[in-house]
């Protein structure tokens, strides 16, 4: 008789069971006789979470790809062909917030009209030239380096959630600064073009400068200056010759190089500014240029 019955070994156990396999391949820890709350049974579900996690990272990095490179091909047949003349494909290579870097090809056009060498795809999806980030992952990145104590464990955290190294702490800095800018840049075209609802014909603006002695200091005095918006004047009551300001709103700050900037964002939030209203200016203003 060429064989004989055996007891197994708990190894040879573990290597048979199914499900201590992924795709044929063997994964740390492996199943045991414990109870599923033991911490080796624990251990054996964390290889699982990754290993099944790793096999969907690399299915989503290659159905990101086929679209992207779909999209393209609908770009180039239905582009503005006397504009746009397709030159060659190029790779381009993205990290993306699921945590996987997404490698694709799209098509280089020169832009008759400007001369200029484009990427369309490029521009449809918003990605900046150079930037190696996806969109998604960016604003990611921007919460965790506001909101963390540091860039670096920010990174930490990213690489610690998705199991590997996804940005690193200077490209989260770079992406709170770049956000930082285009904040700014947002709030200063806000100002300029006025984000208040209330409309008027003709809005006054009236400012002074108010010398402050300082508290608990007999001769130090700091100058303030207090603005005053309103539309202009009413009679306080039908009949009366006393007259009373219509809507007015005050505004109170230290003189300063910034002051006509804090005051225009103040009356920008309060009225809708065009080129449809007239904007009267009474008051101190010697010590600087004002605008509204």
């Amino acid at each position: 008789m060429g064989w004989r019955l055996r007891k197994t070994s708990e190894k040879e156990e573990r290597e048979a069971d199914p499900r201590n396999r992924v795709n044929g391949k063997k994964i740390h820890g492996g199943a045991s006789r414990h109870g599923t709350d033991s911490p080796k049974a624990r251990y054996i579900l964390s290889g699982l979470e990754w290993a099944l996690k790793q096999e969907y990272d690399r299915g989503f990095a290659q159905s990101v790809k086929e679209a992207l490179e779909i999209l393209d091909e609908w770009i180039l047949q239905n582009r503005d062909r006397s504009r746009y003349k397709a030159v060659d494909r190029r790779e381009r290579t993205v990290q993306t917030v699921i945590g996987v870097a997404v490698t694709f090809k799209r098509r280089y056009y020169l832009d008759v009209e400007t001369g200029q060498y484009v990427f369309l795809l490029d521009e449809l999806l918003g990605l900046p030239k150079e930037k190696q980030i996806s969109p998604a992952l960016t604003e990611v990145a921007v919460m965790l380096g506001v909101s963390g104590p540091s860039y670096r464990i920010s990174a930490e955290h990213l690489e610690h959630s998705h199991g590997g190294k996804i940005i690193s702490h200077e490209s989260i800095r770079q992406a709170v600064l770049r956000a930082g800018e285009a904040v700014a840049a947002e709030e200063a075209s806000k100002m300029r073009e006025g984000e208040g609802e209330r409309r008027v014909p003709v809005l006054f603006v009236e400012v002074d400068g108010l010398n402050v002695r300082l508290q608990g200091e007999s001769r130090k005095r700091v100058e303030a200056k207090v603005m005053v918006t309103h539309e202009g004047w009413r009679p306080r009551h039908p009949g009366s010759k006393e007259y009373e300001l219509v809507n007015p709103k005050f505004f109170v700050a230290h003189d300063g190089e910034d002051f006509w900037e804090e005051a225009s964002a103040h009356v920008m939030r309060n009225y809708k500014i065009d080129k449809d209203v007239t904007v009267v200016i009474n008051g101190d203003r010697d010590r600087g240029q004002g605008r509204v």
